[in-house]
């Protein structure tokens, strides 16, 4: 059987790179470098990570509603932002995010798949410190999304603060997390 194909994309070099490539790899899935958003047919994945934190690339909010068709026709979507915007999770209403370094990160299941996979174990300390910018750069607040279908998989030791979530939109699910991989 031949392995998923995972399309993956960098918002500041406005293609794949070598580090998600090898991201891609590591999980046992078939990388397709991706130039732009105009053909997502094919793929079983799409990660995108943008290492910027004042903003995005130009022309991404354009590409926004194909990212959510794609979704919602059942493609999945691992967004890594170090931005923190709300409203960029496409294809799912997020009306409240904030921006802002932080230094500590809690699982909300410190045994799930999460916490358990293929760099490892981790727990509520494995993620902590992060540099000079810390390891997320924001968090939707939680209460901000309540009344939709969300799992939040991370959080801030802070109460209601959100890092990571996943969302179904139609038929395809949306990881979004604040935690900007190409940065560490």
């Amino acid at each position: 059987m031949a392995a998923l194909k995972v399309g993956y994309y960098d918002l500041n070099a406005h293609q794949g790179v070598a580090s998600e490539r090898a991201i891609v790899l590591a999980d046992g899935y078939s990388p397709t470098n991706l130039t732009n958003f105009s053909d997502l047919s094919g793929l079983s994945a799409l990660f995108i990570d943008n290492t910027k934190f004042n903003g995005y690339a130009s022309g991404f909010a354009a590409n926004l509603p194909a990212i959510g068709a794609y979704v919602a026709a059942g493609g999945s979507l691992v967004f890594h932002d170090a931005s923190a915007l709300a409203g960029l999770l496409p294809g799912v209403a997020v009306n409240d995010a904030t921006s802002g370094f932080a230094y500590q990160l809690d699982f909300v299941n410190d045994t799930g798949r999460v916490a358990d996979g293929a760099g490892g174990t981790l727990d509520d300390t494995s993620l902590d410190g992060g540099g000079a910018f810390g390891n997320n750069t924001g968090y939707i607040d939680i209460d901000g999304v309540a009344d939709q279908e969300f799992a939040f998989l991370m959080t801030r030791p802070l109460a209601g603060q959100g890092v990571t979530v996943l969302a179904s939109s139609g038929s395809g699910y949306a990881l979004y997390s604040t935690i900007p991989l190409g940065n560490y």
